[in-house]
């Protein structure tokens, strides 16, 4: 981070801690991150080739801007959209652990598009579909 590797903040580091960090004399690099080595990109003409990939799909700015700084990975995340809809809306929590049995959540579905608040409502039904919860005086966990 002491190199430059992710841009630098409004006037700089500290020059004593960089010194410290950066042994031997290296020198930071303080130039705009992606400014020198990044050609110029035709924002609309990628969005069509994008949305043309992605069979028709309309790309919204967030879109792009994804595939344009992590093209695979957001292709990859793409593939995930198209099997299992829109995951983003997902509260963070349930997206990478899932649901506990009987836990409801809310997530806001298409909000531009739609005048009204859509909710989506999911009840875990099956105790296969979250992992369960053992506490320490848990009665489950004493044989």
């Amino acid at each position: 981070m002491m190199k430059g590797n992710l841009g630098q903040p409004p006037g700089g580091f500290p020059k004593g801690i960089v010194d410290k960090v950066l042994k031997g004399g290296a020198k930071p690099d303080t130039s705009r991150p992606g400014g020198a080595h990044l050609k110029p990109v035709d924002l609309e003409k990628a969005r069509a080739e994008l949305s043309a990939e992605l069979e028709g799909f309309k790309v919204d700015d967030e879109d792009l801007n994804g595939y344009l700084m992590y093209p695979k990975v957001f292709l990859d995340y793409m593939g995930r959209h198209r099997t299992y809809g829109p995951v983003r809306t997902l509260p963070t929590r349930t997206f990478f652990y899932g649901m506990e049995p009987g836990e409801e959540i809310e997530a806001e579905i298409d909000p531009p598009a739609r005048p009204w608040k859509s909710v989506c409502r999911r009840l875990a039904r099956h105790v296969k579909m979250a992992r369960p919860r053992y506490s320490s005086n848990s009665t489950a966990n004493r044989a």
